[in-house]
């Protein structure tokens, strides 16, 4: 949960002055680098059973997930695209595993799920919803943003919740082979299907943008880049690196709402981060939504 804020502040300084895109793509790249050499020289490289599992899952949950949250992060801010992405990913993954492997959900489960989207919709209210830097748009563009902005943070906590169940029955194939996969070699091989989904991704954008004449000159271009740059190495340790291999970790060893309940507590993390880094003050009524969207997921790990 530490590691994913201090990913989440980050990608917000790193996805303003390069886009959602880039700043994913650059950030990959810097993680698969790292993780490779570990993953080849002192972990297990891409033996397994569950291995295309886990390239589905990276391709779903990292690739097409974190992508959407990158684009979420200029609309939003860090704290409210935190707050949506990681709670709602609980009662995502809570349905998935639901209808894909037939887990039951209880009356208190489902209380949480809503208690979850109640705290959600009341950091919505107007004033809440987005960061001090967009306040100043009139209210049409406004509306525009936080609906956007909130349709992307849907996207990717229904992707990453897909990528956190596909994850968990990675490690079973694993397990009933005999074969055990550490997190940072789990981490490895999942990013190896996001760089797949992201550079057609990257590719795309990219694409569209010189039809439209709206690449930036090679000057300016390099001058974000040189600016983005130590937010995105630290985005990439953080988020890809350090959080990801916790995550896998926590997914080896106990059940996937229980993992995402607790990383749930993200949010609560970026508030103070935020208001630090970026200067983004949260109004007392986000505050207490986000609160209220927290007890939610403790409803659900308590359950």
């Amino acid at each position: 949960a530490f590691f994913f804020s201090c990913s989440t502040v980050s990608a917000g300084r790193s996805s303003g002055l390069l886009g959602g895109a880039s700043a994913h793509f650059y950030r990959l790249l810097i993680a698969i680098f790292v993780l490779s050499l570990y993953a080849m020289l002192l972990g297990q490289g891409v033996q397994g059973g569950g291995f295309a599992l886990f390239l589905l899952s990276g391709a779903i949950g990292i690739g097409i997930g974190d992508c959407a949250t990158f684009y979420a992060l200029p609309r939003l801010g860090p704290r409210l695209t935190a707050l949506l992405v990681q709670c709602l990913c609980t009662p995502f993954a809570a349905l998935v595993e639901w209808i894909w492997m037939g887990t039951e959900l209880s009356g208190q489960q489902m209380l949480g799920a809503a208690v979850i989207l109640a705290g959600s919709g009341l950091s919505l209210l107007p004033g809440a919803a987005v960061p001090g830097r967009v306040a100043t748009l009139d209210a049409r563009q406004m509306r525009r943003l936080v609906v956007v902005g909130v349709a992307l943070s849907i996207m990717a906590a229904f992707s990453q919740a897909v990528g956190a169940v596909l994850t968990r029955k990675a490690f079973e194939v694993n397990q009933a082979a005999g074969i055990g996969i550490d997190g940072m070699t789990a981490a490895f091989q999942r990013i190896c299907g996001a760089v797949l989904v992201m550079a057609v991704i990257y590719y795309l954008i990219h694409s569209v943008a010189k039809r439209n004449a709206a690449v930036l000159p090679p000057e300016e271009k390099r001058g974000r880049l040189k600016k983005a740059m130590p937010w995105v190495v630290v985005n990439a340790f953080c988020g890809m690196i350090f959080g990801v291999a916790c995550f896998q970790w926590a997914l080896q060893n106990s059940p996937t709402a229980i993992v995402l309940s607790i990383v749930a507590l993200s949010p609560l993390l970026v508030i103070p981060l935020s208001w630090l880094i970026n200067r983004d003050h949260p109004p007392l009524i986000s505050i207490f939504g986000g609160m209220i969207a927290v007890s939610g997921v403790m409803i659900l790990l308590w359950s």
